[in-house]
C-alpha cells in the first residue's frame, strides 16, 4: 500500500525497490502474528516467520551485496512497514469468542500488543530505526463479516471496538515503546478512521487517482465487493474472488475488492494521507513522508 506513494519520496529518503537492498525495508504484513491454516485464510505467514526469514534470508543477502559495515550503516534509513493483527481478530477472536465479554477483549488485545512490541524490539535488535505502524481497519465493516453476521446498522459494531482498542494500544505503543528503543522513530497510520470516513461520506472523498477526470464524485459502493465472492454454502470461503468471476466494471468505485480487504483506490487513498496528511488522528506524531527524510 505505502509503495504506491514512494513516487513522492526524494530520491536521498528511499531508493528503488530493483534489488535485494531497496527490499529490506519492507516488513509488511496485515497477517496475524500466530500461524493460521484454515479454510477461510489458507496458510498465512505470521509475522514472526517474517522476521525470522528477514534475519535468516534478507540480511544475509544484503551484507554480501552492500558489504557488513555498509548494510549495518544502511539499516537505520529504512522503513519498516508493519500492519498486523487484522486476522487475528477477523479469525481467532471473531469465531473464537462470538460471545465474549470485555474482560476477554481486553485480555485477547493486550496479549497481541504486548506480541507486537516483542517483534518490534526485534526488528530494531536488528538495525530498524525507522518504523511505520498500521493500524488495523474497520473489519467489521467487511463483506464477509456483514456476511456471517449481518445487522440492521450495517457494519458488526462489536468487532469494531476490538480493533479500535487494538489501534489504540497500537498508538500509544509509539510512545511508550520509545525508551527500549533509543534512536527509533514510530509513526501510527490510522487507516480505520481513514476508511471510515469513506465509508460514512463516500461520495465526499478526494479526487481518486484511478480516475483520469479532476471530477471524480468520490466512492459510491461502500457495501458490496467489487468481485464475485462465494459464500461457503456455495463452496467459497466469504473471502476470496471466485475463480473466472465476474469483477465490477467501475473497481476504483468501490471500497472492498473481496469479501476484505480494499481496493487499491482505497489504499492509495490511505497512502496520501500517511505521506501527507498533518492530522494527527490520521497520522502520528508525523507523517511519512517526514519520517523518510529524518
Amino acid at each position: 500500500m505505502l509503495s504506491i506513494r514512494r513516487q513522492n519520496l526524494s530520491d536521498d529518503s528511499v531508493e528503488p525497490k530493483q534489488s535485494i537492498k531497496n527490499r529490506a525495508p519492507y516488513v509488511d504484513s496485515l497477517e496475524p502474528k500466530q500461524s493460521i491454516k484454515s479454510k477461510q485464510t489458507g496458510h498465512v505467514i505470521s509475522l514472526n516467520e517474517q522476521i525470522k526469514k528477514f534475519e535468516e534470508v534478507t540480511l544475509p543477502e544484503l551484507k554480501a551485496q552492500l558489504g557488513h559495515s555498509s548494510s549495518r550503516d544502511s539499516l537505520p534509513n529504512y522503513l519498516f512497514v508493519v500492519g498486523s493483527g487484522g486476522n487475528d481478530y477477523s479469525f481467532n477472536y471473531f469465531l473464537k469468542y462470538p460471545n465474549s465479554n470485555l474482560t476477554t477483549l481486553q485480555s485477547f488485545t493486550l496479549n497481541l500488543t504486548n506480541l507486537l512490541s516483542q517483534h518490534l524490539k526485534k526488528l530494531y535488535s536488528l538495525g530498524g530505526r525507522k518504523f511505520v505502524l498500521i493500524s488495523l481497519n474497520p473489519i467489521g465493516c467487511s463483506p464477509m463479516v456483514k456476511g456471517v453476521r449481518p445487522t440492521r446498522n450495517g457494519c458488526l459494531q462489536g468487532l469494531n471496538r476490538a480493533a479500535h482498542l487494538f489501534n489504540t494500544h497500537l498508538k500509544n505503543m509509539v510512545d511508550d515503546i520509545k525508551i527500549h528503543m533509543p534512536g527509533s522513530t514510530l509513526v501510527f497510520v490510522n487507516s480505520y478512521k481513514i476508511i471510515r470516513d469513506i465509508i460514512q461520506n463516500p461520495a465526499s472523498t478526494g479526487h481518486n487517482e484511478f480516475d483520469s477526470s479532476n471530477g471524480f464524485p468520490g466512492f459510491k459502493d461502500t457495501s458490496n465487493a467489487c468481485c464475485k465472492v462465494e459464500s461457503q454454502s456455495e463452496g467459497g470461503n466469504g473471502i476470496l474472488c471466485k475463480r473466472g468471476g465476474e469483477v465490477c466494471a467501475e473497481r476504483s468505485h468501490h471500497v472492498f475488492f473481496d469479501g476484505l480487504h480494499p481496493t487499491e483506490a482505497v489504499n492509495v487513498h490511505i497512502a496520501n494521507k500517511a505521506f501527507h496528511s498533518y492530522y494527527k488522528n490520521e497520522v502520528y506524531p508525523i507523517n511519512i513522508d517526514q519520517l523518510a527524510k529524518l
